[in-house]
């Protein structure tokens, strides 16, 4: 018994000895392993080389590989170098062999972890280092990551485009000065005490020096009085004259310092020049040297008492400090007459670097840079003081002549127009200045006068007095103005400059729509451009889209190259931006439907906007990938709505009342342009619903009072001249319009269309499953109706008796149908007793019918 128990413990000896044997054998084969695979990771970036294929693929023979681990290594080396840490990716196979050690001697080392990340902050901060040239020279738009790897690249373009290239290198070196205190226990202490007693020294050897040169200044003064008692005065005099010429340097005392020192008969002790050191300050004595000179070299009979030369010098400083103030209290015109009004300065904005302030956009969109837009010409300032002066006076007199006592209290010169705010005298009313405008107009030479009568919250009388050499307003100016640069408003639009020369910058969103109307040549057009690329450099494309209508098929088919990024589209369209009418009202169809789907959208999640349903749709992820998304804005312009009007009225204007009535909330919101301000164009259901209004130069005053519903819009002068009226304001602004050329137009494009396109967003068809039309909203649809609508499209017939007949219907039924088919886009307005024209084709039924 007891030998077969002491058999059995030697033989479970045996096995567990061979267990321990095998995992033994088993953690030093995968150390091996491990270091192994360190070293090949090790040599193959090593030896690296940009030339390497980097495929595993058969490439041909003749290919020099110069990887030391062959087509596998340049492969490897290749992934690790570019999408890593670049060279500093050496720490990977670093940490493998401290790790392969570790399994090797069968223990654990209680600074692994620490070392480990230590590496990897090292090595990433190392990869940034490597990147840093190539963000600083590109501000922050690298597209190659060698050697730095993509993540050290990465970093370091955001590091310049959020801190700029000095904030970026500081907060580098920081963050080194961090890594080695933690790492290396790096003593600061001992550094900053080193640098004191540098500059210590450094001051002390100063000091010395100035003293050195003080005391032989001294010695020079005081030799004229150590002359023996047999010198001529005119010997002593020559003689320090030559000395001075000779020996004295320059330097610059205290006027009160040197007057006492120089009257001392001894040189003072070491310890107190010192003293006098420790109170330098930078005053100078250029002119008491000067004036010594000139009195060593006049001879005999000029002024030596040198207590009367300094309180004559410091009389003549008192007088100088007390005569420039005075000076320039009492700058004036022509060097006798002064003001007696305020000149308001034409406001000269704040500039942004726009290009460094680039907001939240999605990934590797970049937006257009301002250097793709022409510089203004570096010109003075169109109006001089002489001529506010003239024209301040020459204003007071004519309203002199015809009876109105006024003064001008105020002038505010800008880029294009000059305003005199003019104060009347007592018992004098506003209503006999409004009445001069033509005669003041006439005296003043002027091309036109807008009188503001009153100025609102101000007790004066506005006076607009075009500029002789008026100046052109750019729009890289305003692009880099801080009020756009800096603003945070969702749609903001550059409309232009102020009088005082101003930038005015506001947010579309919150208008929310708006009604351009002008004369031909007024500069519409150049308006509509300005807003569309204000957009474009504040908004990135997934954020908004445009949906471009151009009846005139000459303005905007510019922007077609935008189809990929910015504008909205339907496909079964012929084109993207809308020319044709009957595609115009289809896309105005479809925008209503866009408008009901968003609506339920937004009542699903109890939201009151597009901001804040896209705020909860970003919070609920999983719903996010299903049936919400986040919402982009939608801007229709309609550059030509005259046009629009005219062809097809009742079909345009029923759509754009809906969407001007209800597409504020759910972020549609419209620009629309016209030449004809008319009442058949500008309709009251259109005008009621768009509170925003830009009225440029038009021919009538009756124009004016369409679009503002006030006069002032006929005395403007074109080229941009604006006023503006923003909701809820009484008065409108005038505004100069900023001006961009084709060629600026077409590089942003070029800029834009290089750049990788977005998915497309899907709009609802009319017609369709997933809805009908503007009318056909609600579920009492004819059975007939799919039947009429084919037969109406195959036959290009639209006629009531024609699906009488094909029908076999009554005349009241094919009537309603028709009328059906009308408010859907499929046929035009009935023309007297012709047939209705059928806008829509073959082709486009099979789509809606989703074949």
């Amino acid at each position: 018994m007891t030998i077969g128990r002491s058999c059995f413990k030697m033989a479970r000896k045996k096995k567990n000895k061979s267990k321990q044997s095998s995992r033994r054998h088993k953690r030093q084969a995968l150390g091996v392993l491990l270091m192994g695979v360190s070293l090949i990771i090790a040599l193959a970036v090593i030896t690296h080389d940009l030339r390497d294929p980097v495929s595993l693929q058969s490439i041909g023979q003749g290919v020099v590989i110069h990887n030391w681990f062959g087509r596998l290594g340049a492969v490897l080396s290749y992934y690790l170098m570019q999408w890593t840490l670049g060279y500093p990716i050496l720490i990977l196979p670093l940490i493998l062999a401290i790790y392969a050690i570790q399994i090797l001697l069968d223990r654990t080392f209680d600074w692994f972890w620490k070392t480990t990340f230590a590496l990897l902050a090292w090595g990433t901060l190392f990869s940034v280092f490597l990147a840093m040239p190539a963000a600083l020279r590109t501000d922050g738009a690298i597209t190659e990551y060698f050697p730095s790897g993509l993540i050290g690249g990465w970093l370091a373009s955001k590091l310049v485009i959020f801190f700029g290239g000095f904030g970026s290198i500081a907060l580098l070196v920081i963050i080194t000065l961090t890594l080695l205190i933690l790492s290396i226990r790096l003593e600061v202490a001992p550094i900053l005490v080193g640098f004191a007693f540098l500059f210590d020294k450094m001051f002390h050897g100063l000091k010395n020096g100035l003293a050195g040169l003080l005391r032989r200044l001294k010695q020079l003064r005081l030799k004229p009085e150590a002359a023996s008692p047999g010198t001529l005065p005119d010997q002593a005099n020559g003689e320090e004259q030559k000395a001075s010429d000779e020996e004295i340097p320059e330097i610059n005392l205290p006027l009160a310092r040197i007057k006492e020192d120089l009257t001392e008969e001894t040189p003072e002790p070491e310890s107190e020049t010192d003293d006098l050191l420790d109170q330098l300050t930078e005053d100078t004595t250029e002119d008491l040297l000067d004036r010594l000179e000139e009195e060593k070299t006049a001879g005999p009979g000029i002024q030596t008492d040198l207590d009367s030369l300094l309180a004559q010098l410091e009389e003549k400083e008192e007088k100088e400090a007390e005569q420039r103030p005075r000076e320039s209290a009492q700058a004036d015109l022509n060097g006798n007459e002064a003001f007696d009004f305020e000149v308001q300065e034409e406001v000269k904005d704040k500039e942004l670097d726009y290009d460094r302030m680039l907001k939240e956009s999605i990934s590797r969109f970049e937006f257009p840079s301002t250097e793709l837009l022409s510089d203004p010409p570096e010109i003075e300032s169109s109006v001089t003081r002489e001529e506010l002066k003239a024209n301040a006076d020459l204003l007071e007199s004519r309203l002199e002549e015809f009876g109105v006592k006024a003064k001008v209290i105020r002038v505010t010169a800008g880029p294009v127009i000059t305003l005199y705010e003019v104060q009347p005298a007592p018992g004098v009313k506003v209503s006999s200045i409004v009445s001069l405008a033509n005669d003041l107009a006439l005296a003043m030479e002027a091309r036109g006068i807008r009188i503001i009568a009153p100025i609102p919250g101000r007790a004066a009388v506005g006076i607009e007095i075009p500029n002789r050499n008026p100046q052109t307003v750019y729009l890289k100016p305003l692009i880099r103005s801080e009020k756009f640069a800096a603003s945070r408003l969702e749609l903001p639009i550059a409309l232009g400059k102020t009088i005082s020369g101003e930038s005015y910058v506001d947010d579309l969103s919150k208008m929310p729509h708006l009604l351009v109307a002008g004369a031909t040549g007024a500069g519409k057009s150049v308006g509509i451009n300005t807003m569309l690329m204000s957009l474009i450099y504040a908004v990135n494309p997934a954020k908004v889209k445009f949906v471009l209508i151009d009846p005139k098929r000459l303005e905007l088919s510019i922007y077609e190259d935008l189809k990929d990024h910015y504008l909205l589209y339907r496909p079964d369209l012929d084109e993207v931006v809308i020319t044709k009418p009957k595609n115009a009202v289809s896309i105005l169809n479809t925008l209503v439907l866009e408008m009901d789907r968003r609506l339920d959208w937004l009542s699903t999640l109890k939201a009151r906007n597009i901001a804040e349903f896209n705020e909860k749709v970003r919070k609920m992820p999983g719903q996010k990938e299903g049936h919400f998304r986040e919402l982009p804005y939608i801007v229709v312009v309609i550059d030509e709505l005259a046009d629009l009007m005219v062809v097809a009225q009742k079909e345009v204007e029923a759509p754009i009342a809906r969407l001007a009535q209800m597409a504020r909330a759910v972020g549609i919101h419209l620009v629309v342009a016209t030449q004809r301000p008319s009442v058949d164009v500008i309709t009251g259901v259109i005008k009621a619903n768009i509170p925003a209004r830009i009225a440029y130069m038009v021919s009538s005053k009756v124009d004016s009072r369409t679009i503002l519903d006030m006069n002032g819009a006929e005395q403007l002068l074109g080229r941009g001249d604006m006023l503006y009226q923003a909701p809820g304001s009484s008065k409108p602004i005038r505004l100069q319009n900023p001006f961009i050329s084709t060629e600026e137009i077409e590089r942003v494009i070029e800029h834009i269309r290089k750049q990788p396109k977005m998915p497309y967003y899907s709009l609802p068809q009319p017609g369709s499953s997933s809805g009908a039309g503007v009318g056909s909203l609600g579920d009492d649809r004819d059975p007939f109706y799919d039947e009429a609508r084919e037969l109406v499209i195959k036959h290009r017939q639209g006629s009531i008796s024609f699906l009488q007949r094909r029908l076999q219907i009554g005349f009241s039924r094919a009537a309603r149908i028709m009328d059906e088919l009308e408010k859907d886009g499929i046929v035009g307005p009935q023309k007297g007793s012709k047939p209705r024209e059928v806008l829509v084709s073959i082709d486009e039924l099979k789509k809606m019918r989703g074949e």
